[in-house]
């Protein structure tokens, strides 16, 4: 695993609560890496003098979508047929730990991946978690071309690249969306490959009407004014950068295949269809290069 910066996190002011907030409803799932990376990331941050969130704020919900999504996320990536994964802002995410024997590359803003190499460090010791030598860590931002350079050059050339983003389009605006886009477009034409990800147009409340304010997970940030109106607005944007996707090349939240199985609804007292109206919006897809012989 690539070493991050060497020093100890001593403040979390760069680092959204959401981090913590979606590795705790992870736990709501059936990944067996959420808990312990969750109460790994909680221990460390609070010994770094930072203050927890309140955790069980809108859990009922919450913890189905980081289900949904998990389940969605890792339907995509088989059927993009990923060899090996860019993973952008992928925060706490455990994904890249289920992804034996491919190369997985996950680049993050430098004191989010400082945290995560925390954990895992801790993780690696107690034997809770296998070392992966292809599992790296590439401090940070996606908008820069030459740390996706940086990045992708642990790959091999001869294989396609897959990019993977969960949830971190919804934090940019659209000049920062097509700057990544650039550099995602950059390394599709290197490699060949997708990219998976979701789009963030303004969701659905529980009556399903549009929310009157669009927050992200864990803070009272505001982000409504940087979501698209909704996922056509979304899919027209991609495609003025070269990016196209197909109906069959995408999954709805909301799907009957997805939502059958969730443990979360269980463990949170939700029924299928409450969920379903929640996510009724949502999907992930798979774009790929306009033109290509896939698009």
């Amino acid at each position: 695993m690539g070493s991050p910066a060497k020093a100890s996190v001593e403040s979390f002011d760069d680092i959204a609560p959401t981090a913590l907030f979606t590795a705790y409803w992870r736990q709501y799932g059936n990944d067996p890496h959420a808990g312990p990376i969750f109460e790994t990331a909680a221990a460390i941050w609070q010994q770094c003098g930072a203050p927890l969130p309140d955790f069980r704020k809108d859990e009922r919900y919450h913890g189905p979508t980081m289900e949904i999504r998990q389940k969605v996320g890792d339907l995509l990536l088989k059927k993009a047929v990923a060899t090996q994964v860019l993973d952008l802002g992928a925060g706490l995410s455990p994904r890249g730990l289920s992804k034996l024997g491919i190369p997985y590359v996950e680049l993050d803003i430098p004191v989010m991946t400082t945290l995560k190499e925390m954990v895992l460090q801790r993780l690696h010791r107690t034997g809770l978690v296998e070392r992966r030598p292809n599992h790296i860590l590439v401090p940070g931002s996606a908008l820069d071309p030459d740390t996706f350079a940086q990045a992708v050059s642990h790959f091999d050339r001869a294989k396609p690249v897959t990019v993977f983003s969960e949830g971190f389009l919804h934090y940019l605006n659209n000049d920062q969306r097509a700057q990544v886009a650039t550099n995602v477009v950059r390394v599709l034409t290197e490699f060949g490959g997708a990219w998976v990800t979701d789009l963030p147009h303004l969701p659905l409340g529980s009556d399903g009407a549009p929310v009157p304010r669009f927050q992200n997970l864990g803070t009272s940030r505001d982000v409504r004014g940087l979501a698209f109106a909704d996922q056509d607005t979304a899919l027209k944007f991609f495609a003025g950068q070269r990016l196209v996707t197909k109906p069959e090349d995408s999954i709805a939240y909301a799907d009957p295949g997805i939502l059958s199985g969730l443990v979360s609804l269980d463990r949170v007292d939700l029924t299928k269809a409450e969920v379903a109206k929640k996510q009724s919006t949502w999907a992930m897809h798979i774009f790929h290069l306009a033109g290509s012989t896939r698009a």
